[in-house]
């Protein structure tokens, strides 16, 4: 009876969830396997622990990333389906199966789609086709989707793009469709117009990313893109990237494709290029992600939509320094002075300030990302400077934003200092109704950033009637206009005067609101939309431009290394470039620190040497964790039986393969796929089999042929990269 009364009685906790006590010592026995990287072990005990308590999400999850660790993407999957399961959708599960879902065999796809169909909420599917249009504007919600899989509320750059697609669907519906690229099914999926709307109205009513409702929703969306076929481009369609695509690294692969198949024409919105022009504020990682971004953004543009006259001559600018022309006519300015506010939110009463030990017009606003290059420390420095002045008449300084990069001594600061323990406030996960209720109440806001691409909280305070300090830089005057007041960036004394002014003189502020209430017009954001909207169809009618598309061969130079890798740098230079722009088609994963791994049914890779005869072509390549038979085909051979290479490399090997270019060349061009399959006869699709370092282009005069001996077995490759040369320079390696 004891026995069968431990199995039973829940407690100890495993991630705050009761668990009996045999449940616990094997959760532990796993964790401590699983940190040893004793997969199979830790998989056992997982197992083992599920079998006693199979209600465990998290557990699941846990048991999929063993399976996973060890090669088993079909079991790992199905661990991962379980959590979806009995997790109500569990965010972390639906990611990696996103991951895995493309690697596992056909029979399996469709069990595991089976089993989650019943997991979608009732009410998020059946959505009645969009009927496309002349000119359809399609909307590319790629970072909006993965925004809201570990966030709720949306800030900035999130609320720009949920306010401009829900005035373009109010505007015409039927000329308006909604796609997105995500990790795992490496194609274009469309989003429904009706679980877009939802989303975006569940989004501002609370930061609680953990309620049903809100769960309810992102995990329909997920797995309604699950489910999706591919999208479908209506022919000359123009897509409009509203966001950000950074991190997805196949990003500019699908844009060439789209191209290729549908005649789309690419237009993203540049909102600022903050990374480049101030990297001293960004964190490397950030930096490196971006300069690829541009890169690919120069390359397959037709147009560009920017939020400021600034922003505008700032990409003209990083355009010419990396060697492109943008002209003029290619940029539309599309200013974000739109009214924040939002009818259908609840006006919650004054009292409602006392949560946060705050009164009506005891406070400054100051509404913001937490990062070095908002000027957060400026904020600091002023409110020591007035508590030696005023003691406690000083008002309070409310901070609200999420936490950004490099904001740790501002922290240190608060915490260090216990005057500004408790005259600064800092909040978070703000709904639209206190946020509504904090500008409301304020005296006044303050935006002392050293540099914006717009400045959207400068709109917001004005749309509320509140004057705003701010800084005198970037696009901060467009945002102001003659309502803001102004600080020379960086100058504490300036801005020290400014609030103080405001802070203390009553009458001041009053002025100040009065000229805002009667002269300050925002935009609707159904007028932003349908700008945006128009300057779409002028693109649409447009000639197709030279840009980049999926079946364009560009040249490459002998005596130079292309490498397929993530960008490293974090400095711009003329004629810097990415050799991503030589893959082909969607058999491609993304580019990694050390090259791009193949998928099923290979890599492709479209390039034009030059014309000159005697060249050779040397393929870098390299073998995961499995002995691998490697092909390399000839896609511009129309024979019965195509030129073809092949070999078998031991797990974790890298070597050189060679091409005859004068052999391999069709029409002056060189169209290749690099293909991988399991030594051991396994049919399992893993992502890990073969992949691309890069290519030499080599000819074969001696001094060509030293170039390259020397570069590849001295490790100096660097020294010849094609877009860091101006001409082949000699190798020298230590």
């Amino acid at each position: 009876m004891i026995s069968k009364i431990k199995y039973r009685i829940k407690i100890k906790k495993s991630a705050g969830v009761p668990v009996s006590l045999p449940v616990f010592k094997l959760i532990s026995s796993a964790n401590k396997a699983r940190d040893k990287q004793n997969w199979k072990e830790a998989a056992n005990d997982y197992g083992n622990a599920l079998q006693l308590a199979p209600d465990l999400a998290h557990i699941w999850v846990q048991l999929g990333h063993m399976r996973k660790e060890q090669g088993d993407f079909t079991g790992a999957s199905c661990a991962y389906a379980e959590a979806v399961l009995v997790g109500g959708g569990d965010s972390d599960a639906l990611a990696w199966l996103h991951r895995l879902f493309s690697h596992l065999p056909a029979p399996q796809r469709r069990d595991i789609l089976s089993f989650l169909k019943k997991t979608i909420p009732e009410g998020f599917s059946d959505e009645t086709p969009v009927l496309s249009q002349d000119g359809t504007v399609v909307f590319d919600i790629s970072d909006l989707v993965s925004y809201f899989g570990h966030a709720r509320l949306p800030t900035g750059i999130q609320r720009v793009q949920i306010e401009t697609i829900l005035g373009a669907i109010r505007d015409n519906e039927a000329a308006v469709r909604i796609c997105c690229a995500i990790e795992g099914r490496e194609r274009w999926l469309p989003v429904p117009n009706r679980l877009f709307i939802k989303l975006c109205e569940l989004a501002v009513v609370s930061g609680d990313s953990r309620s049903r409702d809100w769960l309810d929703a992102v995990n329909a969306l997920h797995l309604t893109l699950m489910f999706s076929e591919p999208f479908v481009f209506p022919d000359g369609a123009v897509l409009i990237n509203l966001g950000t695509s950074w991190w997805l690294r196949n990003y500019f692969l699908y844009v060439r494709e789209a191209k290729h198949r549908s005649n789309i024409r690419y237009v993203p919105f540049v909102h600022d290029l903050i990374p480049v022009m101030t990297p001293e504020h960004c964190i490397r990682k950030l930096t490196q992600d971006f300069i690829e971004w541009i890169i690919g953004v120069f390359a397959h543009a037709d147009a560009f939509l920017v939020n400021s006259e600034s922003t505008k001559k700032d990409l003209i600018l990083v355009a010419a320094r990396l060697g492109h022309v943008v002209r003029e006519n290619q940029i539309t300015v599309v200013p974000l002075g739109a009214d924040f506010r939002k009818p259908g939110v609840d006006s919650l009463p004054h009292g409602d300030l006392e949560k946060w030990h705050i009164a009506p017009e005891s406070y400054v606003l100051f509404v913001s990302t937490i990062e070095s290059r908002k000027g957060h420390d400026l904020a600091l420095a002023v409110w020591e400077r007035l508590y030696r002045k005023y003691g406690p008449r000083t008002p309070k300084l409310v901070c609200v934003g999420n936490r950004g990069w490099k904001n740790e001594a501002f922290f240190q600061k608060i915490e260090s200092d216990e005057t500004l323990k408790r005259f600064v406030l800092i909040l978070h996960g703000i709904s639209d109704s206190e946020m509504s209720l904090l500008y409301r109440n304020c005296q006044f806001t303050l935006y002392p950033s050293r540099y914006e691409g717009w400045g959207l909280p400068i709109t917001e305070s004005l749309c509320y009637g509140k004057a705003v300090i701010t800084s005198d830089n970037s696009s901060l005057p467009e945002a102001g206009g003659v309502f803001a007041i102004y600080f020379k960036t960086d100058s504490v004394e300036e801005l020290e005067s400014a609030v103080e002014k405001l802070a203390f003189d009553a009458s001041a502020r009053a002025a100040i609101e009065e000229r805002i209430a009667r002269a300050f017009k925002p935009m609707s954001w159904r007028d932003i939309a349908h700008r945006i909207n128009e300057t779409a169809r002028q693109i649409a009618v447009r000639p197709v431009s030279a840009r980049l598309d999926g079946q364009v061969a560009v040249p490459v130079r002998s005596g130079a290394w292309y490498p397929l890798t993530a960008n490293h740098e974090v400095k711009i230079w003329k004629n810097m470039a990415s050799a991503e722009i030589y893959r082909l088609g969607l058999g491609w994963a993304w580019p990694d620190d050390s090259g791009c791994w193949t998928r099923a049914p290979g890599g492709d890779l479209l390039m034009t040497p030059p014309a000159q005869a005697g060249m050779r072509l040397w393929l870098a390549v390299r073998s995961g964790k499995h002995a691998t038979n490697w092909t390399v085909s000839n896609l511009g051979d129309t024979a019965v039986h195509p030129q073809v290479l092949s070999g078998i490399m031991v797990a974790q090997e890298r070597r050189w393969v060679p091409l005859d270019v004068d052999s391999w060349r069709r029409a002056g061009v060189l169209k290749l796929r690099v293909h991988g399959t399991r030594q051991d006869g396994s049919l399992e699709e893993t992502p890990d089999l073969i992949a691309v370092e890069g290519f030499f282009l080599c000819d074969q005069t001696e001094e060509g042929r030293k170039i390259f001996l020397e570069s590849a077995s001295l490790g100096c490759l660097d020294q010849v990269h094609a877009y860091k040369m101006d001409e082949a320079p000699e190798v020298a390696c230590s």
